[in-house]
Parts: C-alpha cells; structure tokens; sequence
C-alpha cells in the first residue's frame, strides 16, 4: 500500500492554477507528506514536501505583517483572505503551520521555512491583547488590529490549533525554542482566569467563550483538544515520560513556570475531558455534539443543552483521551474511548465507509453521507494507538500536527539559537 500511495505521489503536481486553502493544503498535504517522511523516509516524499512548501512561502509575502493569507494560487502565488469574514486574517489558520514548516526546515537545512513562519508568533509576542495571552481570533493583517467585528476570543473554531502549536513547537524544537513556552503559559493562564467554569463538587470543567462582549456558556467539540494539550504540557517536565526533559539542566522561567503549575494542568486537564465526555453521555447516541451549551451548576441530566446537533466524526476528544492515557496509564480512558468506539460503530458504519449523522439526539441515527479525511487521518489513529503498546508513537519521541501527522521530536546540539530560530550549518 505504501509504494502504492509513493507511486501516485510522484505524479502529483502542485503547479495548479486554482485557489487553494492555505492552511488546509498546509496541514493536510504537507503536513502529511512530511509525516509520512518521518515514518518512512523517501527523497520524493521530501521533494514534493519542498516544492508545496516553496509555493506556500509566497503567501507570507503578501501582507505588511508577513501573516499568510487564506487562499492561495500554487501557481502564481497570488493569495487572498476570505470575504465572509471580512477579509480578516484567521487565528488558527496563521498559527497552525509553524509545525509543519518547522520540520521541512529540519530536513532540508533550509532555514527560510521555519523563520518565515515562526515570525507569526513573534508578532502576536509583540500586540497587545485585551485578554492577555489569548487573542481575539481575527486580525488585520495589514495594520495588526483586532478588526471591526468585535472580538471574539475562544479556544474553539478558527482560534484552536494556534494554541496548541505554541507548546508543541517548544516540544518540537527539542525544547529549545522557550520564547513560544512563554507563550503558552500566559495563554493558559487567560484561558483558566476567563474561559474556565467548573462544577460545584469540582469534578468537571468546561469551556466558555467571549464573543459580541459577553461570556457566552457554550462550547464546541473542537475545544476538546484542550484536555490533552494541558497534559502534554504537564508532562514536560516528568523524567519517566519525557526522556527529553534533561533533571540536571536549570529551567528557565519559562519552563519554571510550567513546571510548578503542572499538577494543576494537569488536574484541570482530567476535568475538562469528563466535561467533553458528558456532552457523549448525555445523548442518547452517546456520540457528542457539534456545539452544546452547558449550565455547570446544573445537574448533570440538565447540564447540557445541545446547539448544534450533528456529529462529523471529529476527533478532539478521543485525541485527548489518548493524551490523557498516556500521561497518566489509567485504565478509565481507555474505557471512554471504547464507549465512543462503539458508538462510532453502531451509528456510523455503513456498508462502504462511516458517516456523521445529521442529530444526535435522534434514533435511529440520520447519516449526513459524508465521511470527513480527518476521521481517518485523526479519529480513527488516535482511538488504534489508545489500544496500541505505550511503545508505539511514544509521546516523547514525536510530536502530533493538528492533522496528527507525527514528526519527530528534533536533535540538537549547538545549532539553535534561544531566539528560536535555527542557524546555517
């Protein structure tokens, strides 16, 4: 299958002139080529990797602040934002790449990838931001505003990935580029201080957001990458599940930081997937919402009000119960994911493929026809290796895209600068 799937690479050609998602040929095409690279090395896989990489770095280019744009022409380079929402640039989108063109800077010694897009974190570094460290999810990227659509800070939709990147590409980077660890911790101090609301008994947590100038208690499936970021970044410091994590070496104060608040990350963590869980528990398909709305000093059978109601197949919150199992062995994760399996199973399945269903609050389960890439290149991964041995994909030896491409936790040894950029050999 493998020398299959190689031999319709070699056929592919980016030269297309079309408007493409910069972000999503980003972190699917080669975020994906890359992984596969990692896993497999092949001179092709990198040689297609760097001619679309060499066409997205033209995106950069075309505003003042160097924030790429939505779309984008792979042919002439041209590039755009979207209409709908403005013409503003998007949180997520021009913070979820850094990954990606981190790792084809590593293996091709081209530095020009990751200083380029690094530079997106460097400017955010530098504004600032009427909730600290979160942003408000639409910027001008000409002028580095917030825009004139009112803000909107969330940890959901179009914000996300941009969260998560900040600490894994300090993971990344081998735990060497500590200017985005500082990044992260101020963005999780915001979110804690403003976002977080948790039970009575404080057993459970969930995500708020702020929009149109309130606090709005709803929350989206897509902020259930939360709870394994936060015990991902909780773990940094654990000789015995970070083998990059050098006891002997004094921490920065970056990483003092993280380090002293990590039992309650990581405690915070566990309450805020039982909070994803029970939105799954709470429908009688025991698959979870779109978007609910939750009312956390409720009782747990009037604690969730469904929004939106289908089910794509997304992945965040088996992604952070695998995290979860893997920070912590216990077994109870494993049960969560088996229940969400098995409802997958009895819902989605059809005689070719899986589909979403159009409401989870209704049975027998309507499908929507559609199977999205990332239940296979996410959903589907991240429930294998939560049975998989603790062995396969160690959590220390790679780290996950948002597309849950691995590429390999980077070596060094003097060639990285502390302002996180990596030098010329």
């Amino acid at each position: 299958e493998y020398e299959r799937a190689l031999g319709h690479v070699r056929t592919i050609n980016f030269n297309k002139d079309y408007d493409a998602s910069f972000f999503e040929t980003a972190i699917r095409y080669l975020g994906g080529l890359l992984g596969a690279h990692a896993l497999r090395p092949d001179p092709i896989l990198v040689e297609k990797a760097r001619d679309l990489g060499e066409r997205l770095l033209l995106g950069f280019h075309s505003t003042h602040f160097g924030l790429p744009q939505s779309v984008i022409n792979l042919e002439t380079g041209a590039s755009h934002n979207h209409n709908w929402n403005g013409g503003y640039s998007i949180l997520a989108e021009v913070g979820s790449i850094q990954l990606e063109f981190a790792y084809l800077s590593y293996i091709t010694k081209d530095n020009r990838f990751y200083n380029t897009a690094r530079k997106v974190f460097s400017l955010y570094e530098s504004l600032e931001s009427p909730f600290g460290g979160m942003f408000p999810v639409y910027i001008d990227a000409d002028n580095g505003g917030w825009g004139r659509r009112g803000i909107h800070v969330t940890m959901g939709g179009l914000a996300d990935s941009f969260y998560e990147y900040l600490l894994k590409l300090y993971l990344l980077t081998g735990m060497k580029d500590r200017r985005v660890l500082g990044m992260y911790n101020r963005a999780v101090d915001s979110m804690i201080g403003n976002l977080v609301l948790r039970t009575p008994d404080d057993t459970t947590a969930y995500l708020a957001e702020f929009k149109d100038g309130e606090l709005r208690r709803e929350m989206e499936h897509l902020s259930c990458f939360v709870p394994g970021m936060l015990a991902l970044g909780a773990k940094s410091f654990d000789t015995g599940k970070n083998k990059n994590y050098n006891p002997s070496k004094a921490l920065t104060p970056e990483e003092a930081e993280l380090s002293a608040k990590s039992e309650s990350h990581m405690k915070l963590a566990g309450q805020l997937l039982l909070g994803c869980v029970s939105s799954y528990d709470a429908m009688i398909t025991e698959l979870g919402p779109e978007r609910f709305a939750f009312d956390e000093t409720a009782p747990i059978s009037q604690r969730i009000k469904v929004k939106e109601g289908r089910y794509i197949l997304r992945p965040e919150t088996v992604e952070s119960i695998f995290v979860l199992y893997r920070a912590t062995g216990e077994q109870k994760y494993r049960e969560m994911g088996w229940r969400i399996f098995e409802a997958i199973q009895h819902h989605c399945k059809t005689e070719c493929c899986y589909t979403g269903v159009v409401d989870v609050q209704q049975l027998p389960a309507e499908p929507n026809n559609s199977m999205q890439s990332f239940f296979l290149a996410e959903t589907l991964k991240y429930l294998y290796l939560l049975f998989s041995p603790e062995g396969d994909a160690a959590m220390d030896e790679y780290v996950w895209t948002t597309e849950a491409h691995p590429l390999p936790i980077f070596k060094f040894d003097e060639d990285f600068d502390e302002n996180g950029l990596i030098l010329d050999e």
